[in-house]
């Protein structure tokens, strides 16, 4: 009888172990689901917050070109357009040959098929040809002079084949420093296959 007694004791101590593992079990499958929602919403905030420094790097291009003197306007408009019809041709490899800024500051761009508003393509042309505007708008402000590039999750919408293009292109055409800020490690895989050389920084 009292090995009876004991052994019923055992089979509800590990009843109640077994109880306590699955318990454990769904608590950490709650755990990671909550850690998998959480990944994906800190993905959205980064991805709305360099969609917001795009349209403020757009924002302060516009303000500056604005407030160029209007005897300036003129010349200015057609070397930004020449200029950045020149990055964003070697950006997207032809595919888009020229770009123009009107006088509304509209940004268009050609793709030898038809022209379409800048904000009419997607996310990713429309981040190429903010970066080929940006360094044409840096070339006549400094010409000559090697000023540091801050680039902040500039390359969250990109492809493969555009970041390869767009960071090959920076590495061969921009002179200055440039600052890449990222929580990606793909710009660092590609840059080493490159064969480029950069200081890596870890936070």
């Amino acid at each position: 009888m009292k090995n009876q007694e004991v052994l019923q004791s055992l089979s509800e101590q590990i009843e109640e172990e077994q109880k306590s593992e699955w318990i454990s079990e769904r608590k950490q499958e709650k755990l990671s689901a909550l850690y998998s929602r959480k990944e994906l919403i800190d993905q959205k905030i980064q991805e709305e917050e360099s969609i917001r420094e795009e349209v403020r790097a757009i924002n302060l291009a516009i303000s500056t070109i604005e407030s160029l003197s209007v005897s300036v306007r003129t010349p200015f408009g057609t070397y930004l357009n020449q200029a950045a019809s020149r990055n964003v041709a070697e950006l997207t490899h032809g595919a888009y040959a020229d770009l123009y800024l009107d006088d509304n500051m509209k940004v268009s761009l050609d793709s030898k098929v038809q022209i379409i508003l800048a904000e009419q393509a997607g996310k990713g042309t429309l981040s190429q040809a903010s970066l080929a505007l940006r360094l044409a708008l840096i070339q006549f402000l400094w010409p000559g002079q090697e000023m540091p590039l801050i680039l902040d999750e500039s390359f969250v919408f990109y492809d493969e084949e555009r970041l390869i293009s767009s960071l090959s292109f920076l590495a061969k055409q921009y002179k200055g420093q440039i600052l890449l800020f990222t929580c990606h490690k793909r710009e660092a895989a590609i840059l080493k296959r490159m064969g480029v050389n950069y200081q890596l920084i870890t936070l």
